[in-house]
C-alpha cells in the first residue's frame, strides 16, 4: 500500500509538472502571436529624423538638430519628403512584407526579436536587415540601422492605416 501511495503521488507530481509545462509553453506562444499581431497590417511613415532634422509630416513641423542645416529645410521638403512619404510597409500573419514605394516594391520576410526589440528583415536575395523599434502612442518607431555607417541613422515614424 505504501508503494503504490508513493508510486500514485510520483504520477501525479509528473503530471502536474508536464501540465505546467504546456501552460508556459502555450502562454509563450500566446505572448508572441499577440505581439506579432500588432505589427501586421499596412503602415504610412508619418515622421523621419536623422542626425541633422525630425520632420512630421501630418503637422508638416521640421526642426533642425544644426541650426546652420535650417536653410535645407525647403529642399527637404520638395525634394526628400514625397519619396520618403510615399513609403508603406505590409506585414502580414505568415511573416511576410512587402515595402512600396515610388521607385520598386520590395518583398521578403520577417520575424520579430521580442527580447532585443528588433524586426529582421529579409529581402528576397537575403538581404538582411534589423531594426530596433518600439510602439508608443499608436505609433511604429523603426530605428533603421545603416549598414558601415555609425554615425548615420534613420529613425522612422509609422502608423497604421490598415489592419
Amino acid at each position: 500500500w505504501t508503494q503504490s501511495k508513493t508510486c500514485y503521488r510520483e504520477n501525479t507530481l509528473e503530471s502536474k509538472k508536464n501540465k505546467m509545462k504546456k501552460i508556459l509553453i502555450l502562454l509563450l506562444l500566446i505572448s508572441f502571436n499577440s505581439y506579432s499581431q500588432e505589427i501586421v497590417g499596412t503602415w504610412k511613415i508619418t515622421s523621419y529624423e536623422d542626425e541633422t532634422l525630425y520632420y512630421h509630416k501630418a503637422k508638416d513641423s521640421i526642426a533642425y538638430k544644426d541650426a546652420s542645416k535650417a536653410d535645407g529645410a525647403e529642399k527637404f521638403k520638395t525634394n526628400t519628403a514625397p519619396f520618403i512619404f510615399a513609403i508603406a510597409y505590409r506585414f502580414d500573419t505568415d511573416g511576410n512584407y512587402v515595402m512600396d514605394n515610388p521607385l520598386e516594391e520590395i518583398t521578403g520576410t520577417y520575424t520579430i526579436d521580442k527580447k532585443a526589440q528588433k524586426i529582421i528583415m529579409i529581402e528576397e536575395g537575403d538581404k538582411r536587415s534589423e531594426s530596433s523599434y518600439e510602439f508608443k502612442n499608436n505609433t511604429l518607431f523603426l530605428n533603421l540601422d545603416m549598414e558601415g555607417m555609425k554615425e548615420t541613422y534613420i529613425k522612422l515614424g509609422l502608423e497604421k492605416v490598415i489592419n
